[in-house]
């Protein structure tokens, strides 16, 4: 099943400083799975070129919030 994609979009009950980060990917030693941030970090889609050739691969969504204050720097935990 060749480019099988996932769309991950936050609600409008978030709050509008958290956004999506890069997912932490593990398990997919081709490379084959890719990720684009879009509507300035309220989504996030998840694309895999080869769906049916893996077991399992592993996507860990990572959120964060933009800082209103340059003074704060923003660091995932």
């Amino acid at each position: 099943m060749p480019n099988t994609t996932v769309t991950y979009t936050l609600t409008s009950d978030t709050p509008t400083a958290m956004v999506f980060l890069a997912p932490e990917i593990t398990n997919n030693p081709e490379g084959d799975l890719t990720w684009e941030i879009k509507d300035s970090g309220r989504r996030i889609v998840i694309t895999d070129s080869d769906a049916d050739e893996e077991d399992a691969i592993c996507v860990k969504l990572v959120t964060g919030f933009i800082s209103p204050d340059p003074q704060v720097k923003n660091e995932p935990v």
